[in-house]
């Protein structure tokens, strides 16, 4: 299905990029199809290494893909113009590419991450099981599908800006802020996904355990805990953490706090997910995906004339919210688990009454800001300790 698709799309590169309005880019274009089909080539074995628990060598591998990626990117942008006067380097230097060396270090990366995970392959085409490769594809196509509607709820703001601001000086100018300070949220996106990796091999693999509903609960109420330390963490050094973007666009750093509550929720979303994949009813999850997409456009159509970037900040928040309220309240309908969110949403109000009261009361005093910030963070442990001392307790014994 991988190969078809990237035939489907290179057979029609010239149309795409005339859509695109993107001249002279068919090599890039050829370049992308190839990065797309080797992860394609590289996510199974990955995802066999994360079902087997050998993080250790999964984790060597994607850092050593991360290197790759960069050693390449320093050669051709930094290395190969002073190399020119050698004939082999000569031939492969062209002054006017730009992001076509940068596409082709993450192609070659992957190629070299494929050589390295070729000892993972056990592929015998006789033991090809037509009605299982049914079955795999009834399972994933609607996966598939809410994949393609969740492109909508990640970059459907910084099109829909660009839309409704006719101005495209103004209208970049607000992208260029709007995305510098989304770019704030790395770390709860980064915690999230590292969190992806790891959380459902896992959970497909205590599914057959007799309290593995139990498990599940523990580790949403982890994940929560986690997350919401960090949502308060970030806002309470926001003025340390704001650095890593220019000065010129901490004119937007109102944004940081629903994004960051809105990605929160996006996890919570995916841990409640287990439900419609062990049970093999995932077209759910291609309606809340669905339903997302139609509440992100509704609600940026509504908000971003009004409010600009800020709209699309609450925006997003508002689309991960409903998906993640619609997606519990199916879940309990048809694979109950005995979540505690009673004490989550406490902790989450606390969490949101702490950011409120930093970012009103928030001095342009770095010391006193970052005193203010640590005593939020203090103040959210010690509220965490009160309202649930027993996951201490879980977490010192082992035990869920």
């Amino acid at each position: 299905t991988g190969l078809l698709s990237v035939l489907a799309i290179g057979t029609n590169v010239d149309s795409i990029t005339d859509v695109l309005n993107i001249n002279n880019a068919s090599l890039a274009v050829w370049l992308v199809l190839g990065i797309v089909l080797s992860d394609i080539l590289m996510s199974l074995p990955f995802a066999k290494l994360r079902y087997e628990n050998k993080a250790k060598l999964f984790s060597i591998l994607k850092i050593a893909n991360i290197i790759l990626n960069i050693g390449f990117n320093v050669f051709f942008f930094f290395i190969l113009p002073h190399l020119t006067h050698i004939g082999i380097f000569n031939s492969i230097y062209f002054p006017e590419f730009t992001f076509e060396y940068a596409f082709a270090s993450n192609l070659l990366a992957n190629m070299l991450t494929i050589v390295f995970l070729i000892p993972t392959y056990n592929f015998n085409i006789s033991r090809l099981d037509r009605k299982l490769i049914l079955t795999i594809f009834l399972y994933s196509y609607p996966i598939v599908i809410s994949g393609l509607a969740g492109m909508i709820n990640d970059v459907g703001d910084k099109f829909i800006l660009d839309f409704f601001i006719t101005d495209k000086v103004e209208a970049n100018y607000a992208i260029g802020i709007y995305g510098a300070n989304y770019k704030i949220a790395t770390l709860m996106i980064i915690f999230i996904q590292m969190f992806k990796f790891g959380v459902e091999p896992f959970f497909f693999r205590i599914s057959h355990q007799i309290d593995h509903k139990g498990t599940y609960a523990f580790v949403t109420k982890a994940f929560s805990y986690i997350g919401l330390f960090l949502f308060v963490a970030i806002i309470g050094y926001i003025d340390l953490v704001k650095h890593f973007i220019d000065s010129s666009y901490h004119v937007g750093l109102k944004i940081v706090p629903y994004v960051l509550l809105g990605n929160f929720f996006y996890g919570i979303y995916y841990n409640v997910s287990i439900w419609f994949k062990i049970t093999d009813k995932t077209k759910f999850g291609m309606y809340f995906t669905f339903s997302g997409a139609i509440i992100t456009i509704a609600m940026l159509i509504l908000l971003v004339p009004a409010f600009g970037y800020m709209g699309a900040a609450i925006a997003t928040l508002i689309c991960f919210v409903s998906m993640a309220v619609l997606n519990i309240l199916m879940g309990r309908k048809h694979y109950k688990v005995n979540y505690d969110w009673k004490r989550i949403l406490i902790l989450l109000s606390f969490s949101i009454l702490l950011v409120v009261l930093f970012w009103m009361f928030k001095s342009d005093n770095l010391f006193l800001s970052l005193t203010f910030g640590t005593v939020i963070i203090f103040m959210y442990l010690a509220s965490l300790f009160v309202i649930d001392k027993g996951f201490f307790k879980a977490i010192r014994s082992h035990s869920v």
